[in-house]
């Protein structure tokens, strides 16, 4: 009898073993049949534009090397120029790539990928704009356009739009009508 449940617990672990095996080839089987991931919606590949920026900077560069050997100051200046043009493009079409990535990611970039600037996506950033910015908003004139200015000075940057109501002049009411223009970086 020992000897018949020994048999019958081998078995068992065989089973078992078989039973996990398939479930494996299962699970394989499946994996293989799943479509290749696509690249998220919005992604915008540089890489082919920037390699072909490089190249003709590098190409201009070495011009603009032979034209200075050859004591041709006005084909440096020329390459020079031209590198800044190229240089500025490139950073154009990261700029707009990101801000592409941003409007379907919904994440605000580092500091460091964006310029410093007073608009952001359409709105206008309260921790950057000047006071003349602000009073283009709804409800802000010069006097609270400043007071806003003057808050962030004395406080530091808004961390919510909420912020505002620090603010001497604005109250909930014109929040509410502000939140629709505003963005707050930081």
């Amino acid at each position: 009898m020992n000897k018949r449940m020994k048999n019958g617990a081998a078995a068992d672990r065989r089973i078992a073993a078989a039973v996990c095996l398939a479930a494996a080839v299962l699970l394989l089987a499946a994996a293989l049949q799943q479509p290749k991931h696509k690249p998220a919606e919005g992604w915008v590949a540089l890489n082919g534009e920037v390699e072909a920026a490089l190249a003709h900077w590098d190409e201009e560069r070495a011009a603009a090397a032979a034209g200075e050997k050859e004591g041709d100051g006005a084909a440096a200046k020329e390459a020079k120029a031209d590198e800044k043009e190229t240089a500025g493009a490139i950073a154009g079409h990261v700029e707009q790539a990101e801000l592409a990535g941003d409007n379907e990611r919904q994440t605000e970039p580092s500091s460091a990928s964006v310029p410093e600037s007073s608009y952001y996506m359409g709105k206008l950033d309260i921790n950057r704009a000047s006071a003349d910015e602000f009073v283009s908003l709804p409800g802000i004139g010069p006097a609270k356009a400043r007071a806003i200015v003057e808050e962030r000075e004395r406080s530091g940057f808004f961390k919510s739009a909420d912020d505002l109501l620090r603010v001497r002049g604005i109250g909930e009411k014109i929040l509410e009508g502000l939140k629709d223009s505003i963005v707050v970086r930081p």
